[in-house]
């Protein structure tokens, strides 16, 4: 994980620090109490599930399901793995400030559980309705609902999201069981 203290704030401070990751060839940098830490790139489970969640979500909400989109959360920027976005959002400079209707995260290798809960926090915080949070290598035990309470969802459970249904087992099926 980068770590770099950037001494600007608001949009500047945005600003700079994708600068700065372009620059020094980051893939993704989320900006925390004014420091810039890169995300973990995704591995190839995390992939796989990502996708099947996307290709889930976009039977209904087309092209307003987007991965990797920069986010603004309460002075933070963020980026989730997944996010619906709301009919009428709105963008400044490219990022996403007005809250999605729904935030997914997908752990990955380097990130804990809690890193992502407290990701979903600040969203909810933000005005965002719905945060998921999956676990990969647990497969159906570590798929988390959160809504102000994190919610264990079993294997007997679906994620519902207005008008999409996701069966939290066929996501899970057949995934190779030998890599992260």
């Amino acid at each position: 994980m980068v770590c770099m203290s950037i001494p600007v704030s608001g949009l500047e401070l945005l600003e700079n620090v994708q600068l700065e990751a372009q620059r020094t060839a980051l893939y993704h940098v989320e900006v925390i109490g004014g420091k810039a830490i890169e995300k973990p790139l995704p591995k190839y489970l995390h992939q796989i599930i990502q996708r099947r969640i996307v290709r889930l979500l976009e039977a209904f909400y087309g092209e307003r399901v987007v991965e990797q989109l920069d986010f603004s959360v309460g002075g933070a920027l963020r980026v989730p793995d997944i996010v619906v976005l709301a009919p009428d959002t709105k963008f400044v400079r490219g990022i996403v400030v007005t809250p999605p209707l729904l935030c997914v995260e997908i752990l990955s290798p380097g990130q804990q559980p809690e890193d992502l809960f407290e990701k979903c926090e600040a969203y909810l915080a933000a005005g965002v309705p719905e945060c998921w949070v999956f676990v990969p290598k647990l497969r159906t035990q570590g798929v988390y609902r959160v809504y102000p309470n994190a919610e264990r969802v079993t294997e007997s459970t679906r994620l519902d999201h207005g008008p999409v249904a996701i069966s939290v087992p066929t996501l899970f099926e057949n995934l190779p069981n030998d890599i992260e």
